[in-house]
């Protein structure tokens, strides 16, 4: 399919699209990559250069499977690539969602002690650990401050939902670690489980001659084994970034979720050194320990993520459209036979996923792709 719009040129120096890091992706996945990638390189007016497991060349608009890390890969600006870059690949993780726990005695050499102590007022009541002795401490602190609550754990390294557990009392915890014993020194998340959760996506992208923010939500489905699975985001965009979007003046917890996830972004930038053009943060909307309402910034998405082809058809329709402010776009991912993509939808994957099983993912335009609150 073609794009909307090519209205948005390239910098000169610029001469392609190029997909980096893409052999571990699943099926689905790195179809979707591809169809990014190519969606990408028509709206920049640039060729596709498809897949590659190498650096990217002088003249490479780059878009990297995962965020990039350690000085050799340090781009000079966020102008050239889509996605982000921290210096150590620990602070892409949800590891610097929290502070380390206290008392630690397993501190990796790279943590960013001086993010942690100013998260308070925008995260979960959690820790970051990296031994089962400081998980089993942490654990222990969480429910002396609240002892009705549950506690999720995460795997720092984990994605898409995946590597989590709710426990309720130490007993479970502690089968929950003997489970994760190989993995907790990689880093684990322990923080309050919430219920009745919204997950907002708030985010912030640049590409060479535009500048769009927005405010979503995600949705969830079943996949074809019945069990909770990702399915899409709706957003609401805008030109501009996070300043942009703050200045809707959306009430409640929406224009409260903005707050918090660009007071994140920022302390990103100060303590992380944080080079990005993406900026996606997860914000959970629910209700904690005796049913205390919580907005949160759950986690970051520095790289291409599931809100990604969304964005590219904002960018395009508000290239196409200068007197527009706003367009809503979604993503949709749907499991089972028989699906069929609507209209005038961007397909990304339409068939059998070797291990997923039937899969439809597609991007499309339209008002009814965003929550009435958010109207």
């Amino acid at each position: 399919m073609e794009p909307a719009s090519q209205a948005n040129r390239h910098p000169a120096a610029l001469d392609c699209v190029r997909l980096i890091g893409h052999s571990k992706a699943s099926h689905h996945e790195g179809a979707t990559f591809q169809a990014i990638g190519q969606r990408l390189a028509a709206h920049l007016g640039l060729r596709y250069a498809g897949l590659s497991e190498r650096a990217a060349g002088p003249g490479d608009y780059q878009v990297p499977r995962a965020a990039l890390a350690g000085r050799d890969s340090r781009p000079a600006s966020g102008r050239h690539f889509l996605g982000g870059w921290t210096e150590s690949p620990l602070h892409a993780t949800k590891a610097v969602m929290h502070p380390i726990g206290d008392g630690a005695e397993a501190v990796p050499d790279d943590w960013p002690a001086a993010l942690g102590p100013e998260l308070a007022d925008l995260v979960l009541p959690g820790a970051t650990v990296f031994s089962v002795t400081d998980a089993l401490r942490a654990g222990k602190a969480l429910w002396d401050r609240a002892p009705r609550s549950s506690l999720r754990l995460k795997q720092v390294q984990a994605d898409g939902g995946r590597g989590q557990c709710v426990v309720d009392d130490l007993a479970q915890l502690r089968a929950a670690l003997e489970r994760w014993e190989e993995v907790v020194g990689q880093g684990l998340v322990i923080e309050e489980n919430l219920v009745d959760v919204r997950t907002l996506s708030v985010g912030q992208v640049e590409i060479p001659g535009q500048t769009i923010a927005y405010i979503g939500e995600q949705a969830m489905t079943a996949n074809n084994r019945g069990e909770p699975a990702y399915g899409g985001s709706r957003l609401l965009a805008i030109r501009g970034g996070f300043a942009e979007l703050a200045n809707l003046g959306l009430a409640g917890e929406f224009g409260l979720a903005i707050a918090r996830a660009a007071a994140f972004d920022r302390l990103a930038d100060r303590h992380l050194g944080l080079i990005a053009s993406r900026r996606n943060y997860d914000v959970a909307l629910g209700r904690g320990a005796a049913g205390a309402p919580r907005v949160a910034v759950l986690e970051q998405s520095w790289r291409i993520g599931g809100a990604t082809p969304a964005e590219i058809l904002a960018l395009e329709a508000l290239a196409a459209s200068p007197d527009a402010g706003k367009v809503r776009a979604a993503t949709v991912e749907l499991y089972g036979p028989g699906r069929e993509p609507p209209p005038g939808a961007f397909v990304l994957f339409h068939g059998e996923d070797p291990e997923q099983g039937p899969m439809l993912k597609y991007a499309i335009l339209g008002r009814e792709c965003i929550a009435d609150p958010i109207r």
